[in-house]
């Protein structure tokens, strides 16, 4: 910033030339509301009546600031009689005053002059083309909110239906152990059974695999299929463990189980709560 003012103030600009705050804090007032004005002229009437008016104000104040003795090259005028002459600064506020009027019974011109009637009905109806337009826009807004909540709804029953019957299975593994307890021996149709129940778990995070993920879950439900992952692997190492007799795997299972209850907590946590 330091040094766009030692340029400004190096080159002459009107308003930093003396290095007084006050002054310069006026000028990029004065320069900003160029700026702004200009803009507007730009929207309003195209770009050229932008540029002009820009050129015109900034080359005025140029002027009246006498940017670096411009004024001595404009002549006293009227009378060669120095109590008659008209002060240069007197003469540029009726020039100012001409180029101004000018431009603006231009732009007067330009919106009141019937390039005829048909300049005016297109205009209408650009305008109503344009508030159909957003209306449509809106409208097309408002279904694709509605379409992501609708799948973001979707989506959560889908995780909800899916952590029940986790929890369902694993709660008729429990039990169909405690009620038959000595598996060596199982009859063939309850081997089957367990076998079912252990299946149907493992199925649960391929399900999860296969779901389509709103946007706005994409992270979380990674969480999940950790947690997922975790309950069928332990599923298969609790089968190891029932068809070779090995309780370590048993106690393997476990731990992955209460690992992958905690990520499917806690992406449930972040997706619920």
């Amino acid at each position: 910033m330091k040094k766009i003012f030692e340029f400004l103030n190096k080159h002459q600009i009107p308003g930093f030339r003396t290095r007084y705050k006050w002054k310069s804090t006026l000028a990029i007032i004065g320069y900003s509301l160029i700026v702004l004005f200009s803009l507007i002229m730009w929207g309003g009437h195209g770009l050229l009546s932008g540029l002009i008016w820009a050129c015109v104000l900034i080359g005025l104040v140029f002027i009246f600031s006498n940017y670096r003795g411009i004024l001595s090259f404009i002549p006293n005028l009227i009378s060669k009689n120095k109590n008659t002459k008209i002060s240069p600064y007197v003469a540029l506020v009726i020039f100012s005053l001409i180029i101004i009027g000018g431009i603006a019974m231009c732009h007067s011109t330009e919106t009141v002059t019937p390039k005829d009637s048909n300049n005016t009905e297109q205009a209408k109806s650009d305008k109503e083309i344009q508030k159909e337009n957003e209306k449509a826009d809106e409208e097309a807004q408002e279904e694709a909110k509605k379409q992501k909540e609708k799948k973001e709804k979707e989506y959560k029953q889908q995780i909800l239906d899916n952590s029940t019957k986790i929890v369902d299975s694993i709660g008729y593994i429990i039990i169909f152990i405690a009620n038959n307890k000595n598996e060596q021996y199982w009859t063939n149709k309850e081997k089957m059974t367990f076998s079912e129940y252990l299946a149907d778990i493992k199925s649960c995070h391929t399900s999860a695999e296969k779901m389509d993920v709103p946007e706005k879950f994409k992270e979380t439900h990674k969480i999940y299929l950790k947690g997922t992952k975790k309950y069928s692997d332990a599923m298969e190492l609790i089968r190891q463990a029932f068809n070779e007799g090995v309780t370590y795997k048993a106690d393997q299972a476990n731990k992955l189980m209460s690992e992958g209850q905690e990520y499917m907590f806690q992406a449930m946590d972040k997706m619920f709560y």
